[in-house]
């Protein structure tokens, strides 16, 4: 897909090392040109997560271990920004913490694009939360695993897909434009596929892009800049030159 947008998908540290903090980090996603941001709820055990958000996370945790102001900076961020689009991504965890009602009534007020829900135990609580109408993301590695793309078909929200191999490929599917090819046209998946993990640079975006995918998620290299406002813009707009 020659003409495709990837739209660059922001981290958005919720209440580390301040909410006031997260407020300012939005300003300047958006400032620069960010398409869509992806706002945690934290955990106390974020075990899925990299060294550098895990700590954040725990941090911004021990400030209201309730999560009541974790979901009211979500909603004031929403309300704040209401053009802009959000994607929240939860452990299930923090879901059952808050309790599914209280979580869904948020969720609506804020219409994200979907839900990255993440430390899934049985999968109860996507099948809840699905049958009540909240869109949840799938994420699939890049070697396509059996029960993740069985998931992914019966999602309600985008794909999540692995961007970058980590050893382990299916058959002789080794480029992202070949998984997404196969993603595409022999599994039959219409939805967004958004890659991520290990993307940062406008290389990346540029290899995502010609990949056909629909969005890119950065973290890390948003998060280690945001001490150097002009740093961050610059680089986001970099990887937004990059996604044209």
């Amino acid at each position: 897909m020659e003409n495709n947008k990837v739209n660059i998908i922001c981290y958005l540290s919720n209440g580390a090392p301040s909410v006031e903090k997260t407020f300012e980090n939005a300003e300047r996603y958006i400032e620069a040109g960010c398409d869509i941001i992806e706002v945690d709820l934290p955990t106390d055990n974020p075990y899925l997560d990299n060294q550098l958000i895990q700590d954040r996370m725990k941090y911004s945790f021990q400030q209201d271990e309730s999560l009541d102001r974790h979901l009211q900076t979500i909603v004031e961020l929403k309300n704040k920004h209401s053009k802009m689009k959000f994607i929240i991504l939860a452990y299930e965890a923090s879901i059952l913490l808050l309790g599914i009602e209280k979580f869904i009534k948020a969720f609506q007020k804020i219409n994200p694009e979907g839900l990255i829900l993440v430390g899934e135990k049985d999968g109860d609580v996507r099948r809840e939360l699905q049958g009540k109408g909240i869109k949840c993301a799938a994420y699939v590695p890049f070697d396509l695993p059996e029960k993740d793309v069985e998931i992914a078909k019966k999602s309600n929200s985008f794909i999540y897909l692995q961007a970058k191999s980590s050893g382990k490929i299916k058959d002789n599917l080794d480029t992202l434009d070949k998984v997404i090819h196969y993603m595409r046209q022999v599994i039959g998946l219409k939805q967004d596929i958004y890659c991520g993990v290990g993307v940062s640079t406008p290389e990346d975006i540029r290899m995502l892009k010609a990949a056909g995918a629909d969005g890119a998620f950065i973290g890390s290299g948003v998060i280690k800049r945001e001490d150097t406002p002009e740093e961050q813009i610059a680089y986001i707009k970099s990887l937004k030159i990059a996604s044209k």
